[in-house]
């Protein structure tokens, strides 16, 4: 049988696979099974595909199993094969299915990367043009090794952040860009950081959809962190973004910037994973 018998960490949707030593009577071994836990998965829910010969039969539920549910199941001694002999007794076995966990990652670094060349770092979080025709991109890091090695499946990732604006960057700059991206254990004031590669898909929030000032931004990232966590042997075990304008500087020689209140509100990443 598949799963096997008190096996644990199984998808919501894992069907039930048995095997017998020769043909079955189909409708007899249909008629004699039934989950017993959870309750709410009833037998006339349950669907059945039998191999050609009759000997074989995975029983797929109806809906996805709740989340850490102890599934039961039992083939009752009235299910018979084709000479209409029956099971000596009835067979049953259990097994669990992953659990849903949530956790919320506070950022680990960094700051921001102002240009052109000759480039410098700041502690700030600050994305946009500084009225010395100066530009800035924000940098954030946060560290996965909270998240167990154990962790099948991301099911969600929302990075959130609170600031304002000086000046009118949605207006003169364009949308905000956040991208998936690898600088390395720290920021380094360099164009190799400051253009490091995306990864991934870029995350746009339109400038009609920004929400004002003073508000979170909550945005999903779950293909970014998801990527980040099947490659994290390889990537240090982190996520990190790179936050900016379609354009750094229009040369208006104006303050138009994005500020991230990341001491008074640092920027969050909110998981929920499943796990054994």
């Amino acid at each position: 049988m598949s799963p096997s018998h008190d096996s644990n960490g199984h998808p919501r949707d894992a069907s039930l696979r048995l095997t017998f030593s020769e043909p079955m009577d189909r409708v007899s071994v249909e008629e004699a099974f039934t989950f017993t836990s959870p309750e709410e998965h009833v037998p006339g829910s349950i669907g059945f595909t039998w191999n050609a010969e009759g000997s074989d039969v995975t029983i797929n539920p109806g809906d996805d199993f709740p989340y850490a549910a102890n599934v039961a199941w039992t083939l009752r001694a009235g299910a018979k094969d084709l000479s209409g002999n029956t099971l000596s007794s009835a067979i049953s076995g259990q097994f669990s299915v992953v659990q849903l966990v949530s956790k919320t990652l506070i950022k680990s670094g960094h700051g921001s990367i102002i240009g052109p060349a000759p480039f410098e770092t700041s502690g700030n979080f600050r994305i946009g043009e500084i009225n010395n025709q100066s530009f800035s991109r924000a940098f954030v890091a946060f560290s996965l090794a909270e998240v167990p090695m154990e962790a099948t499946r991301i099911i969600s990732a929302d990075l959130s952040w609170m600031g304002g604006s000086a000046g009118n960057a949605f207006y003169s700059l364009g949308d905000l860009i956040v991208e998936s991206v690898d600088y390395g254990q720290s920021l380094e004031p360099a164009a190799r950081d400051f253009d490091a590669p995306a990864r991934g898909e870029p995350i746009v929030i339109f400038r009609e959809n920004y929400p004002g000032d003073g508000t979170f931004i909550h945005l999903s990232v779950t293909s970014l962190v998801s990527a980040d966590l099947a490659n994290r042997g390889s990537q240090a075990n982190r996520s990190q973004f790179r936050l900016r304008f379609t354009v750094d500087t229009n040369h208006d020689q104006q303050t138009d910037s994005f500020n991230i209140n990341a001491e008074a509100f640092p920027p969050k990443l909110e998981l929920m994973y499943e796990q054994p």
